[in-house]
């Protein structure tokens, strides 16, 4: 028994020496197979090629067109052209009753009386004036320099005569008022305005005559005399009744009448600086 387990014993150890020597012998060929096979499979892969990156190309800036902003438009300021004062005027010369100066506007037709050898003036006058004249630093009147007639409240020396102007020629219950829009005073120095001393001068107030619904360019001529910031003195204009539409007055008692009115003012009035 003893002599079996030892043959036995033998067997096995032939065994794993065969073993071992087959696995000896078979790695040297294996690894030079192995290390084949790694650059056969190597040269068989394909070479991919990397792709080309491109650099970015740096893109120009867009130039914002500018927004153009609306201009903002200054306010107007409320301009009141009711009220005696306007701001840079210079100087101020007031016509209305509450100003203590004097002024009164007549007419002066010439005509011939029945009763009469000889031709007359008939004159008319009213002392219902108002309104302002505002001259600023340049010597330029304002656009609210204005002169206001009552023509409803004229009279004269023959109450016949003037219920046929107002009825007839001026008809004042259609056109009570008479408007002077002053737009330039040709030839006035300022400083003979505020002068002192006494001095005679003369000019032009140049504007727009509205009379019976009609609006004609009028020119008055001025004469007068300035002294310790007064001016006293007469303007006066004259033209046919046709300029206005008018009719030339006739009744029983005048023969005749010239196709000529001359308008007039006269005035004793205080010239104020504006503040």
């Amino acid at each position: 028994m003893i002599k079996n387990f030892h043959n036995k014993m033998m067997l096995l150890l032939l065994l794993f020496a065969l073993v071992f020597a087959i696995s000896c012998g078979n790695s040297e060929e294996i690894v030079p197979n192995i290390e084949e096979n790694k650059q056969e499979i190597q040269a068989n892969i394909p070479e991919v090629e990397e792709p080309e990156v491109e650099e970015p190309v740096a893109e120009e800036p867009v130039a914002e067109e500018p927004v153009a902003e609306e201009p903002i438009e200054p306010r107007a300021e409320k301009n009141d052209s009711s009220t005696a004062k306007t701001t840079g005027n210079l100087i101020q010369i007031d016509f209305n009753s509450d100003s203590d100066n004097y002024i009164r506007a007549n007419y002066r037709v010439t005509e011939q009386l029945a009763r009469l050898s000889y031709p007359i003036d008939a004159v008319g006058y009213t002392q219902e004036i108002s309104g302002s004249i505002f001259i600023d630093e340049k010597g330029k009147p304002t656009s609210d320099s204005k002169i206001h007639i009552d023509l409803s409240s004229l009279k004269s020396d023959e109450s016949r005569r003037d219920d046929y102007l107002r009825g007839n020629s001026l008809e004042t219950n259609k056109f009570p008022d008479a408007y002077f829009l002053v737009k330039d005073l040709k030839n006035l120095d300022l400083t003979d305005l505020t002068s002192l001393a006494q001095s005679e001068i003369k000019f032009q107030m140049v504007g727009d005559l509205t009379i019976h619904g009609v609006t004609k360019s009028k020119i008055w001529d001025v004469v007068a005399q300035t002294e310790l910031g007064s001016i006293k003195g007469n303007a006066s204009m004259s033209f046919p009744f046709s300029d206005f539409g008018m009719k030339i007055p006739s009744l029983f008692f005048i023969i005749s009448v010239e196709d000529n009115i001359q308008l007039e003012l006269d005035f004793n009035i205080s010239v104020s600086a504006d503040a």
